[in-house]
């Protein structure tokens, strides 16, 4: 299979040129629907419906991320929730092509024992899995491997790596984990915004 390319996208990035994108080589786009806020709430990222129709209309393949505050299983749950709450809502017909992900990488959650937030982290991805959704989590090398037990995350959990370079070392230091995608670069150019990059494998 050859490797896409693609761009991730929020509330940052209002008004972006999807069509634009795709024209360059971009083929699929992973788009944050949301965000627990710094009072524990879920709240919906305020250009996510922009982004996913402009992404949608423009032909790329899909996905959604979620940014966790997640500290505890209540709240890893809750987040769970609204997720599958929107998939089966909003999101019904669409389709994910690009997968659903949940960005780990707050410094509240660095503040965790490894052991503590990978157990957070498996109770939000097990509750979607109840649910029947497969879900990956992304973050970057630095925290995938420093403050979470990738032992202790089953290998059909996918990860979305985020390590600016030449090389995805994750995929070369583990192997047998699932890593269809890593974000290569946060210097991408479409027009006049300014966007990260990502391969698909």
């Amino acid at each position: 299979m050859t490797a896409k390319y693609g761009i991730d996208v929020s509330k940052w990035q209002k008004g972006f040129d999807f069509k634009l994108a795709r024209s360059q080589g971009k083929h699929f786009c992973i788009i944050r629907v949301g965000r627990t806020n710094r009072d524990g709430q879920q709240v919906m990222d305020e250009a996510f419906y922009e982004n996913i129709n402009g992404a949608k209309d423009a032909g790329m393949d899909l996905g959604i991320y979620f940014y966790s505050l997640a500290t505890d299983a209540v709240t890893a749950h809750r987040e769970a929730e609204w997720i599958n709450h929107l998939l089966n809502t909003d999101l019904c017909n669409t389709h994910l092509k690009a997968g659903v992900w949940l960005d780990v990488e707050d410094s509240k959650q660095a503040g965790l024992s490894p052991t503590k937030l990978t157990s957070v982290v498996m109770a939000a991805i097990n509750r979607l899995n109840s649910y029947g959704v497969y879900v990956g989590i992304y973050s970057s090398f630095n925290f995938l491997t420093q403050n979470l037990i990738l032992k202790n995350i089953p290998d059909y959990v996918p990860i979305w790596t985020a390590q600016y370079g030449a090389e995805n070392k994750l995929k070369r230091l583990y192997p047998r984990k699932q890593i269809p995608c890593w974000q290569y670069s946060d210097q991408g150019k479409v027009g006049k915004h300014q966007v990260d990059l990502d391969i698909w494998y």
